[in-house]
């Protein structure tokens, strides 16, 4: 085959090039951000509150890891994998669309305030914003950290009141569950605090591999055992939010719950 112009391996189609390709500019995409969000995590935040006037006493923040809308039974899956999600008193958003395909590229573009040449401002947070309008905050994550400001997500939840690590190295450091979060929960509402209080979850979600997420364990076998787990693992997410629901309920406090994952898979 030949054609007039250059020729480059960035723009050839075969599926292994396609892949070391996009893997390649994922990872050049990350390192950038890395190296910007360091220059930013020591910047002070520039938010001006001009009125806060919360309906709640507490504002609850689920992030989820790597679920596909399909892969959720209340989001029309195929599967009855959430009951919780399905039949619960609240508000499905059918249309959106995660803002990248990473974690930290899509919680950056996610959680801060973008800039108008498209970036992050990482000061300009959801918890920097919290504390500005009186909130307490709380960052709860079994996400790993590797330093205080290793990734965007970590510069984030370090502003915040309260943080609570499960995971001292990066994700795989140790094995973790989601629901363990759960135990930091009481504190974080039997704190005295006058005003309204932000709290994130971060999850691990269905994170790959899905199996080690499940122990191995899953309920319908779909293609092979990791797409098994990946759906169960789905159902492990519904069964924490099912869990945090009634914790907040049993706290007797007005609270607002909200669950999105940073992007499909």
């Amino acid at each position: 085959f030949h054609s007039k112009g250059s020729f480059s391996l960035l723009y050839v189609g075969y599926p292994v090039v396609r892949f070391v390709k996009d893997l390649t500019l994922i990872n050049m995409t990350v390192h950038a951000e890395h190296e910007r969000m360091q220059a930013l995590a020591t910047l002070q935040d520039s938010w001006h509150v001009v009125a806060a006037k919360p309906a709640h006493q507490l504002y609850v923040l689920v992030i989820g890891e790597s679920a596909r809308r399909d892969a959720l039974g209340a989001f029309g899956g195929h599967w009855k994998n959430t009951p919780f999600m399905s039949h619960a008193n609240g508000v499905l958003f059918q249309n959106y669309l995660a803002a990248a395909s990473s974690t930290q590229k899509s919680l950056g573009l996610t959680l801060t305030l973008v800039g108008e040449d498209g970036q992050p401002q990482y000061q300009n947070n959801i918890v920097t914003l919290a504390k500005r309008a009186g909130f307490k905050t709380y960052w709860l994550s079994n996400q790993g950290q590797l330093g205080r400001y290793d990734t965007a997500i970590a510069s984030v939840a370090k502003r915040a009141d309260a943080v609570h690590f499960m995971k001292d190295g990066n994700f795989f450091s140790q094995d973790t569950q989601d629901m363990d979060l759960l135990k930091f929960t009481d504190e974080a509402l039997s704190e005295k605090f006058d005003g309204p209080k932000l709290i994130v979850y971060h999850l691990i979600g269905s994170h790959p591999k899905a199996c080690e997420r499940t122990h191995h364990r899953y309920e319908t076998f779909v293609n092979n055992e990791e797409v098994s787990c990946y759906l169960y693992s789905i159902t492990q997410t519904d069964q924490f939010l099912a869990a945090l629901n009634q914790q907040l309920k049993n706290s007797g406090q007005s609270f607002s719950m909200i669950y999105f994952s940073d992007h499909g898979l």
